[in-house]
């Protein structure tokens, strides 16, 4: 494939289209172009991510007896 021959608009539109319907893929695109850049490493995503799932694990502990009465 020639990228002289791709259209960007259309090429823009067929990604934006598919973010819409999976918006889940732009972190990990934005994840990939990070660590392909050097500006993040796969340790520091870890580390960010156990970090995060550690402060919602302590609030739901904390706030066990709420959840489970709202439930």
């Amino acid at each position: 494939m020639n990228l002289q021959d791709i259209d960007r608009t259309k090429l823009k539109s067929v990604v934006a289209e598919i973010l819409l319907e999976n918006p889940e893929y732009i972190k990990e695109i934005l994840v990939e172009i990070l660590e392909e850049n050097n500006m993040i490493t796969s340790d520091d995503v870890q580390k960010k991510k156990a970090k995060l799932e550690q402060l919602i694990k302590e609030d739901f502990d904390k706030y066990e007896v709420v959840f489970k009465s709202l439930a």
